[in-house]
């Protein structure tokens, strides 16, 4: 029999959660059920860190797709958003079976040989710092943390700084993997990514045949024989990693130094800038920008007090799971040097555990070292929080060195 949540509503009382950090709606879900009924996802929430870690390691379930709403609606009014969905399409947590293995097998071989470019990570950070540290003030989100693995995977594929801006729109999308759009944005969208393919398409050759030591060049090299386009393939997969990576580690980063910086969110529990490296892992764990992660079921499955049945679909969360004070403590929703346990699952787990995460760790510690060089920093203005609740952003957060 199931079990019925103290929550069948999905409504709480108490303090409310803000779209920079729903951890206090989660936590009041948490004291309630590990697993809370949601009636306008039709879907059960998981909110703590053990049912999270279990469910999303179950062999018998499946990932609920992104791309379907865009075929519906190419099929619906005939306009068929080619460069949105080779883009989308090719994101592997959309698959599971042959294609899945496939495309994260492309992804992989070509990453991961990148993932410890530590001094490339360190010297992008510091660039993005020389104006700002000259002006005395930054936005820290659009000018910084929301640059900053952008900028890397630039770097890393020998992309020219005037080619950048072309490309710049397409690692700021991730809001497009919301269920719901308007059909301008979508038709905006799919403008920014047919400019954006077509200036990688006209540049990628040359750049391959110049620097194999680059990330596109090792991109085409893990294409398989039978691929019918590598170029064109290498060429999505890029755009993948820049729509993918750029605002979920640029979340992170920005809400984690916002809770540092603003003592009504940390309520006197900060960390002096000077210690900021020993807190890299903890900051990525406190922040786990990519917040629900959904999965089908198809098996009687018994998870957190509810028995599952086949079709029943379960929202993962690693925010909700990575506060839990049963796995990190009573203070789990603080950032601290003392914490001593990794990431938590801000990466994923399991078959769909993000293949970015070592770069994107070393991506991280490296931003913050060379930010505990930098003068003290101040937030100098309201933090606003960006589009999109599956990837939770942050559109501005103005700062000043003191």
């Amino acid at each position: 029999m199931r079990q019925v949540p103290a929550d069948p509503d999905g409504d709480t009382e108490g303090a409310r959660p803000t779209p920079l950090d729903p951890a206090t709606h989660y936590a009041e879900l948490r004291a309630q059920c590990p697993m809370a009924w949601r009636p306008a996802a039709r879907s059960w929430l998981a909110t703590t860190y053990a049912v999270n870690h279990a469910g999303l390691r179950m062999p018998a379930t499946s990932h609920v797709g992104i791309i379907a709403p865009w075929l519906h609606l190419r099929d619906r009014h005939g306009f068929d958003f080619a460069a949105s969905i080779r883009v989308i399409g090719a994101m592997p947590f959309n698959y599971e079976g042959p294609q899945h293995t496939r495309l994260r097998r492309l992804a992989a071989l070509s990453v991961v040989p990148f993932a410890d470019r530590n001094e490339l990570f360190h010297a992008v950070a510091e660039r993005l710092l020389e104006k700002p540290l000259r002006d005395g003030r930054m936005d820290f989100a659009e000018d910084f943390a929301n640059r900053l693995l952008f900028e890397v995977l630039c770097d890393l594929s020998f992309i020219a700084p005037a080619d950048r801006t072309a490309l710049r729109a397409l690692s700021r999308f991730s809001w497009a993997i919301e269920a719901t759009l308007p059909m301008r944005d979508r038709k905006a969208m799919d403008e920014t990514v047919t400019e954006a393919f077509a200036l990688l398409s006209d540049r990628a050759p040359a750049i391959i045949a110049r620097h194999p030591e680059s990330l596109l060049a090792a991109l085409h090299r893990s294409m398989p024989e039978d691929e019918a386009d590598p170029l064109g393939l290498t060429v999505t997969m890029f755009g993948v990693f820049l729509l993918m990576g750029n605002d979920a580690l640029g979340g992170s980063l920005a809400s984690g130094v916002a809770w540092l910086l603003d003592p009504e969110r940390n309520g006197g529990r900060t960390v002096p800038q000077g210690r900021w490296p020993a807190i890299s892992d903890d900051l990525l764990r406190h922040g786990a920008t990519v917040d629900f992660l959904s999965r089908v079921f198809h098996a009687e499955t018994p998870l957190g007090g509810v028995d599952l049945k086949p079709g029943d679909s379960v929202m993962f969360s690693p925010l909700a799971a990575n506060r839990d004070p049963a796995r990190f403590g009573p203070d789990a929703d603080a950032i601290s040097p003392d914490h001593d346990e990794g990431v938590g699952l801000t990466f994923g787990a399991g078959r769909h555990l993000c293949i970015g995460m070592a770069m994107s760790r070393n991506v991280v510690a490296a931003a913050l070292a060379v930010l505990a060089a930098a003068p003290p920093l101040r937030l100098d203005g309201p933090v606003v929080p960006g589009r999109g609740s599956i990837i939770r952003t942050v559109a501005s957060m103005p700062v000043a060195f003191t």
